[in-house]
């Protein structure tokens, strides 16, 4: 489905760029989207691919240039946890009370925010407000697996005990963003691009029980997001007596 909603999104943009739109000019740009991800490095060692929808907010200058804050939470369930229960039993499977394997089903569970710094790079024809928006970001990321078990049966997992495999991380994010923007003050606007997200994380829990010790190693979160959306743009008009949106 998440597939499907970008080549609307696509299709949706290429029907509107015959269409003119407002000349330069400063404007407020509120965007939401979705953004399939593929996880890489450290990231891509356990989070496979996941999703988020990304929420933003952008001031745009005369000149192009932006600023704005984004944010959005990480969701995911190909998740790759081999070991997790290390020395659990003599075969690392965790086992219920019964002394069943236990089902856990394992999902990725997070979120990042963030301030960014670009330049909408217009195309200029037909329309003055397409083009190719580059940004740069850095901000903050967490992240952590969450387990869905029967917890009458799975008492290992059950209150502080999770936290000593649910691995939550937390760092410094930083962002490298390719989109191209289609802004109208009279149609839809759209965007769709690609993200690059490198994060430095460290787990933030006192005791990691598959590795029986504190895991203090720099984690390198890296992953690739494709993402599109929509975006509503507010234009700011200057007047002598106020400053009002349109």
């Amino acid at each position: 489905m998440k597939w499907g909603l970008l080549s609307i999104v696509f299709g949706l943009s290429a029907g509107l760029q015959g269409q003119d739109s407002t000349v330069y000019g400063r404007h407020l740009l509120f965007g939401i989207g979705v953004a399939p991800s593929i996880g890489l490095g450290d990231f891509g060692d356990k989070y496979k691919s996941f999703s988020s929808i990304p929420v933003t907010a952008t001031y745009k200058t005369n000149k192009n240039l932006t600023f704005g804050l984004t944010g959005s939470g990480y969701f995911g369930q190909n998740i790759l946890a081999p070991g997790i229960f290390k020395g659990m039993t003599y075969d690392d499977m965790l086992v219920d009370i019964n002394g069943n394997p236990a089902a856990v089903r394992f999902q990725m569970r997070g979120w990042y925010s963030m301030a960014t710094i670009g330049k909408i790079f217009s195309l200029k024809r037909p329309n003055p407000n397409k083009g190719i928006h580059l940004r740069f970001g850095a901000g903050f990321m967490q992240h952590k697996l969450r387990m869905q078990f029967d917890s009458e049966k799975v008492p290992q997992l059950e209150d502080d005990y999770i936290k000593g495999y649910d691995q939550l991380h937390n760092g410094l994010i930083l962002m490298t963003s390719v989109q191209y923007h289609l802004i109208s003050l009279r149609n839809l606007s759209l965007y769709a691009g690609v993200d690059y997200g490198h994060g430095f994380t460290k787990n933030r829990r006192s005791w990691e029980y598959s590795l029986n010790k504190r895991d203090d190693a720099l984690k390198t979160d890296r992953y690739v997001s494709f993402n599109a959306g929509i975006i509503i743009p507010l234009k700011i008009y200057k007047s002598t007596e106020a400053r009002y949106f349109e």
